[in-house]
């Protein structure tokens, strides 16, 4: 088996394993997540770090290979809204543990930060990442700036 096959084998076992026990990473775990539907915790995760650019209607339709009943934007933003914030750091880390950071000269881990912005739906109301009309903007915009750090020498991304 290629290296690239184990690794996506190993992130494929990570979510099998964690849509076991799918209530954990969840806000509600006695009611989310229990009941079974065409999109799960599984394909919820599994189309969740397969979106690309697109709508998310385009990116459902993708997913789901353009069937009559895909699931509705609606259905993918409130299965999201069901997820805990433990979730995807959980998943990251769970697997980042599973291949070691290479370390130069046997003690130094070597990382680059760069930082992007994300433009996304605006919402006033969200006073963290909102940015009022400006004079550049006449309806004002939600943005926020992370900060990922680089490993140079795994060549992977480790935090935000």
């Amino acid at each position: 088996m290629s290296f690239a096959l184990q690794v996506k084998d190993s992130l494929l076992n990570i979510i099998s394993n964690m849509s076991k026990d799918a209530g954990k990473f969840s806000i509600n775990p006695d009611k989310f997540f229990s009941r079974n539907r065409k999109l799960d915790f599984s394909s919820l995760i599994h189309l969740m770090l397969s979106m690309e650019a697109g709508t998310i209607k385009d990116e459902l339709l993708n997913y789901f290979s353009f069937q009559v009943n895909t699931p509705t934007n609606s259905a993918f933003i409130q299965q999201r809204c069901k997820l805990s914030t433990d979730a995807l750091p959980f998943l990251s880390h769970t697997f980042n543990d599973l291949y070691p950071y290479k370390l130069y000269k046997g003690k130094y881990l070597l990382l680059a930060a760069d930082g992007s912005s994300f433009t996304f739906t605006r919402n006033p109301k969200d006073e963290e990442s909102y940015f009022p009309p400006d004079g550049k903007t006449t309806n004002g915009y939600n943005q926020i700036h992370i900060i990922p750090l680089f490993e140079l020498l795994s060549k992977r991304y480790t935090d935000c």
